[in-house]
């Protein structure tokens, strides 16, 4: 490697009898030795575990597991044992540093190269290949734990009768390439969400679960609530599943925990909490609310207006490994400054008041399509149209996802790009020419031809003045004859992740003044701006004192599905006060008001109103 012109030599071919024969070019070189290895590198006790990365290996271990469990359990399996729940899935080798001797070849397999010589773009800059080469490293090590321990998993399950769960650790991290792959990849058997530790904490990857059921085709959103809790409360409880069903949950796993539930609540407070939400011999008002509720959510699909592209690409470029001694604790990425679209998928959801679905490129590229101005996703079950198009901050997307945003743009979508606009395409080759003009930093001509024609694509879509960094506002606008119109909002705050914050004021005016009748509108709902402070790790959230004071206490949340003729609203509000106000609904409806807490209906008196040549319920 040449420190100081970022070239690489490989010397594989020059080794002979461990002896590398080679004449050293002048300059300053570092000659680098890449070893496959799980062994703990400091003195650590070693590693006792499957490798995950492996189908292999992982069948293996869980045959030895369910072996272990023995006959008897093993005859229960799909009548009294129904469900295979595995938590706490993640990268797991000192400094997530999990790697397989079989990648080499899977990486060839899918990216057309060997990718030996390229392993320190791994660990260090490499120039201008450097984005390109990680994003693959990381995708590939991502398809390599799907296609390992949780096709295993689902392999098992399968065999057994059995119902897979499988939650990722941490899945509401924004940064998560690094700790676990790809989050809305990895659950592509078994959408689960997290919510644990504190009120609210995880509420981010309840949007993640949702859109990966509507990606991957399940009928479940799983949500597994309260583990790890450090208090209790009957509030809490409540508020926080019905956060999880109003992002789109609908089957709940509770962990109760009596020793921390008795050591932060009083004796009268606890009472209560024993005879509302644990109540006597697994019977509770809580239990019999959750019933309810998931039976009424479970199936149909989902009913939005906005999508948004899930950045994965722009996320695995920024990985770097690194060797370093570990101090038992759990290691949190790091989050880059561009990686915004948590905070964004919560402003659309908690302040707008609309809903929202993540797309995976690889399901945009396969089961998507784009049709006069609409974005569809259709699949076994069902099928989305999107009329507003997000494209978080991400400097690299697939350059086949971007074609079909141009598309969808010129026979009339609607677009919003927030923070970082794309200037690298995913698909890529260590052949493809790689032209280096004098205007690097303008980001025009540089680059394979595939990332020319990202950013000419950007170019065409949003207008040359937002491709300009000479130019600088807080909003471009760009429009064609065919109605398409695109906002760019350019981030002028940090937010309280240290990413970049796109204003929610601006993101939801841009919202309503696209002339899209959007499904659903509650004119004066609490509005709820977490500026990113969800997004934080545990001991930041908790300094923040996010754990024990939300403003306003909650928020508003709300789903729509469809089960054949029928559509169902769920409306969630974990704020402190009553919401009474006048809600429109697309359509001509015939409303009944149903009470999960008590199962009681009653009928709704219903007006109907034109809005953007739309007909609209008011109730």
């Amino acid at each position: 490697y040449d420190d100081e012109h970022t070239d690489m030599i490989d010397l594989r071919p020059h080794i002979s009898d461990n002896t590398i024969s080679y004449t050293v070019p002048d300059g300053n070189w570092t000659v680098e030795e890449y070893l496959c290895t799980d062994e703990p590198q400091y003195g650590e006790p070693p590693i006792h575990t499957c490798n995950i990365l492996s189908f292999e290996s992982s069948m293996d271990f869980l045959k030895s597991l369910f072996a272990h469990l023995g006959e008897r359990v093993n005859r229960a399996m799909g009548t009294t044992v129904t469900h295979l729940f595995v938590s706490d899935i993640a990268f797991h080798a000192p400094n997530r540093r999990n790697w397989d001797e079989s990648f080499n070849e899977a990486f060839e397999k899918r990216f057309g190269f060997d990718p030996a010589p390229y392993y320190p773009a791994l660990y260090h800059f490499v120039g201008e290949r450097d984005p390109h080469i990680k994003s693959l490293f990381m995708a590939c090590r991502a398809e390599m734990l799907r296609s390992g321990l949780l096709a295993a998993l689902k392999a098992v399950a399968d065999r057994h009768g059995l119902h897979v769960v499988t939650s990722m650790a941490e899945p509401k991290l924004p940064a998560c390439s690094w700790l676990l792959g790809d989050t809305l990849g990895n659950s592509v058997y078994s959408p689960c969400a997290v919510q644990e530790k504190a009120y609210l904490y995880g509420m981010n990857s309840t949007h993640l679960a949702a859109s990966a059921a509507d990606n991957h085709g399940s009928k479940y959103v799983t949500c597994e609530l309260f583990r790890d809790y450090n208090k209790l409360t009957t509030d809490i409880v409540y508020k926080d599943a019905m956060n999880a069903f109003g992002h789109g949950a609908n089957l709940l796993i509770a962990h109760w925990n009596s020793h921390v539930i008795q050591g932060n609540i009083r004796r009268r407070a606890l009472d209560r909490f024993r005879m509302d939400v644990l109540g006597r011999e697994g019977n509770s008002p809580f239990s019999a609310f959750v019933a309810r509720a998931q039976a009424l959510l479970r199936g149909g699909s989902r009913v939005n207006d906005i999508a948004m592209l899930y950045p994965i690409y722009a996320l695995h470029d920024k990985v770097y490994l690194y060797e370093a001694k570990t101090d038992g604790s759990f290691e949190y990425p790091s989050t880059p400054f561009s990686c915004n679209y948590m905070t964004v998928l919560n402003t659309v959801s908690t302040y707008a008041g609309q809903d929202i679905t993540l797309l995976h490129p690889e399901t945009v590229n396969s089961i998507c399509y784009a049709e006069d101005g609409v974005l569809y996703l259709k699949n076994s079950f069902q099928t989305q149209k999107f009329r507003v198009l997000i494209l978080p901050g991400a400097d690299m997307v697939s350059l086949e996802n971007l074609r079909m945003v141009k598309k969808f743009y010129d026979e009339g979508g609607k677009i919003i790009a927030t923070g970082t606009l794309p200037k690298f395409a995913f698909e890529y080759h260590v052949n493809d020419e790689q032209s280096d003009p004098n205007d690097f930093l303008g980001m025009f001509e540089y680059g394979t031809p595939n990332d020319r024609e990202v950013r000419s694509i950007a170019r065409h879509i949003f207008g040359e003045e937002a491709m300009n960094p000479a130019i600088i506002k807080e909003t471009f606008h760009n429009s064609n004859e065919k109605g398409g119109e695109a906002y760019y909002i350019s981030s002028h705050r940090t937010a309280a992740d240290g990413t970049e914050l796109t204003d929610c004021v601006t993101l939801n005016n841009i919202l309503q003044s696209f002339h899209v009748p959007l499904d659903m509108y509650m004119p004066e709902m609490p509005r709820f701006e977490c500026i990113g402070a969800f997004n934080n790790p545990h001991n930041e959230f908790l300094r923040l004192g996010l754990g024990d004071f939300v403003p306003g206490g909650g928020m508003i949340s709300r789903i729509h599905k469809q089960r054949g003729d029928l559509d169902i609203f769920f409306f969630a509000n974990t704020t402190d006060r009553d919401y009474g106000d006048t809600i429109f609904i697309r359509g001509i409806h015939s409303f009944d008001r149903w009470d999960p807490h008590t199962g009681k209906t009653s009928r709704l008196g219903a007006h109907y109103v034109r809005y953007r040549d739309e007909i609209y319920t008011r109730t």
